[in-house]
């Protein structure tokens, strides 16, 4: 039965030592601004919203938060009010056994039809998570549990939602029952109307239900995993898909025990892999990584960036997006002078490097501890939400959560 995690690698932030130095709030803030488009309240609209902001092309942010609402976790929506604010719609509220319990990491995706599909880790018939479709139907959503997990092959608690190839198959994470537990990687496919779930790979190093990471898939079909579950040798793998059928994995990097590479993989147009790490670099304070295929068919891991201290923000969680420019925007779990953590901009320094910039310190009322990507719109506006933050009436002095929106604005004094 999954029980509710408090993550991992997120105790390892009390062990940041926050640098002596200080910063002036405003001279940090110089050219963004902030905008809080919604604080949660844990109950009825949920708590620690972990998964990034997902849009639906028509101005909307969807969303799930892993607890709260009834308990066990809601689906939101966030559309604009026309009055330069934000409306909150809860979509759903889970119930645990009957309909799921805990979206954990969820990242919800949308097909062609405005359908979206997501995960929860816990609750369900089988006590083991499932993965869920919600349908429009005029005003309101129908839920659609497509597959509960944990039955007979032993692959459950599933996270960090799924996604989905050009044939409508899914392709999720999951731990896979025994002693020692590990991760794997499924496949769902639909045959004669019902879903069926084969595992596609088992990566054989004891797992637990902590991490986070995520999958990514290229054009080509190729699964890129990040395995972080697997506490004692997190890895990077690619499965490539053979023409029987089957899948052929390529182990692209096993992490260090204590570096903490969380984040879901990100493809640019190259092929390269990039992500983050929570802890390692040449300052153990974080990394922002590249992988790339050389002629040899051999990857080879770049560190693009080392968060020097903690003063301008460290402990990147989340993954990162690019804008059109080729310049980097994420987010870190911890640093400042609240230690609440920051959104950061890496831009290309023209010599092979990266020039980092930190675009917002965050105060604990405007954002705690952000844990995922970020989501950039087309006229460069972020938007992102944090698990803690900004009061609430959940049980955590640090408040329930919020959404958020950066923009760049007025210079600040």
């Amino acid at each position: 039965m999954f029980q509710h995690p408090f993550p991992r690698t997120r105790l390892s932030l009390g062990l940041v030592l926050l640098s002596a130095l200080t910063l002036s709030s405003g001279l940090q803030a110089a050219a963004w601004k902030e905008k809080i488009l919604h604080s949660f309240q844990g109950d009825p609209d949920g708590a620690e919203p972990i998964g990034p902001l997902t849009p639906d092309g028509h101005g909307n942010f969807y969303g799930t938060t892993d607890i709260g609402g009834l308990g066990y976790g809601t689906v939101f929506k966030l559309s604009p009010d026309g009055s330069g604010g934000w409306t909150e719609t809860i979509i759903h509220s889970f119930k645990d056994y009957l309909d799921g319990g805990y979206p954990f990491f969820t990242t919800l995706i949308f097909d062609s039809k405005g359908n979206f599909y997501g995960t929860t880790t816990g609750g369900g018939p089988n006590g083991h998570g499932l993965v869920f479709e919600f349908s429009p139907v005029g005003k309101h959503w129908k839920e659609t549990v497509l597959y509960k997990t944990g039955g007979d092959s032993g692959c459950g608690d599933p996270w960090g939602g799924v996604i989905m190839d050009r044939k409508g198959n899914f392709y999720g994470m999951c731990l896979v029952s025994g002693f020692p537990q590990t991760e794997a990687i499924f496949q769902l496919s639909q045959s004669h109307g019902t879903w069926k779930q084969k595992v596609i790979y088992n990566y054989h190093s004891a797992a637990d239900n902590n991490g986070a990471g995520g999958l990514t898939m290229d054009a080509h079909g190729n699964i890129f995993a990040m395995l972080s579950a697997a506490y004692d040798a997190p890895a990077l793998v690619e499965l490539s898909p053979n023409p029987d059928g089957g899948w052929t994995p390529t182990l692209i990097h096993v992490f260090g025990k204590r570096i903490f590479p969380e984040s879901v993989p990100v493809l640019d147009k190259a092929g390269n892999v990039y992500g983050t790490t929570e802890a390692g670099g040449a300052y153990d304070a974080g990394t922002v990584y590249e992988f790339t295929l050389g002629a040899n068919k051999k990857w080879a891991e770049k560190i693009l960036y080392s968060f020097p201290s903690c003063q301008d923000g460290c402990s990147p969680f989340g993954g990162i997006v690019f804008d059109a420019s080729g310049n980097i925007y994420g987010t870190t779990a911890a640093g400042g002078n609240s230690n609440a953590g920051s959104v950061f901009e890496l831009s290309p320094d023209g010599h092979g490097g990266y020039q980092q910039t930190t675009l917002w310190l965050f105060n604990t009322k405007d954002g705690y501890q952000a844990l995922n990507s970020l989501t950039l719109d087309s006229t460069g506006n972020l938007y992102g939400v944090t698990p803690y933050g900004d009061g609430g009436s959940c049980n955590s002095h640090n408040g329930c959560g919020l959404a958020f929106e950066l923009s760049r604005g007025m210079q600040v004094h």
